[in-house]
C-alpha cells in the first residue's frame, strides 16, 4: 500500500549555489529595506520641513522682533510637524531594524561559507594622498556589525527627523507662549 509508505523529505544540507542564492535574497532585501526608507522618510520629512516653512514665511511677522502673528495655526502646524517628524524616526528605526536583520543573516551565510569578499570591510582607503572627503565617505559607507550597530545612513535620518522635530517643538512652544502673553486680536 501506497499509504503506508514514508514520504521522503528534502535534505537539509544545501550546495554553494543555493546558499549564494539565500546570501542574495537577505542582501537585497535588507537594500531594499533602506531604499524604502531613504525614499518614505525624505517624504515624510519634506512635509514636516514644508510646515515650518509655511508657519515661517506666513504666520510668523518679519518685524523687529519677529512675532506669531497667528499663534492658533501656527500651533496646529507644528504639532503636525512634530507628529510627522516623530513618524519619521519611527520609520527609520523601524527600517533599520529590518535591514539590520536581513543583512546580519547574509553575514552569517557569509561567514559560514567563508566568502570573507562578501562581507563587510570595515577598513580605511589605501594610501597616503587619499582627500579627507574620500575618508569621510569611507568612514560613512563603513561595514558594520549588524547585530551591534545600525549602518550610518540610518543614524543620519534619524537624527535628521529629531532635528527638524525639535525645530517644530520650538515653534510650537514660541506659538503656544503668543497664545498665552497676547490678548485676543479685536476683529
Amino acid at each position: 500500500m501506497e499509504a503506508d509508505t514514508p514520504t521522503e523529505r528534502p535534505t537539509t544540507s544545501r550546495d554553494s549555489g543555493h546558499e549564494l542564492d539565500i546570501w542574495k535574497h537577505f542582501s537585497a532585501s535588507a537594500s531594499t529595506d533602506k531604499h524604502t526608507m531613504i525614499t518614505t522618510v525624505t517624504w515624510l520629512l519634506g512635509f514636516s520641513i514644508g510646515a515650518v516653512a509655511y508657519a515661517i514665511t506666513k504666520l510668523i511677522r518679519s518685524e523687529r522682533p519677529p512675532f506669531v502673528e497667528y499663534p492658533g495655526q501656527t500651533v496646529m502646524i507644528s504639532v503636525a510637524g512634530m507628529a510627522i517628524s516623530a513618524l519619521a524616526a519611527y520609520v527609520t528605526l523601524l527600517y533599520a531594524g529590518y535591514a539590520s536583520r536581513n543583512w546580519a543573516k547574509a553575514d552569517a551565510i557569509a561567514i559560514e561559507n567563508k566568502w570573507t569578499d562578501l562581507l563587510p570591510n570595515p577598513g580605511e582607503p589605501v594610501g597616503s594622498n587619499v582627500s579627507s572627503l574620500t575618508k569621510i565617505a569611507w568612514r560613512l559607507g563603513r561595514g558594520v556589525d549588524h547585530q551591534r550597530e545600525i549602518p550610518p545612513v540610518f543614524r543620519v535620518f534619524f537624527f535628521g527627523a529629531i532635528a527638524v522635530l525639535t525645530v517644530n517643538l520650538v515653534l510650537f512652544l514660541w506659538a503656544a507662549a503668543a497664545l498665552v502673553i497676547l490678548p485676543p486680536r479685536s476683529a
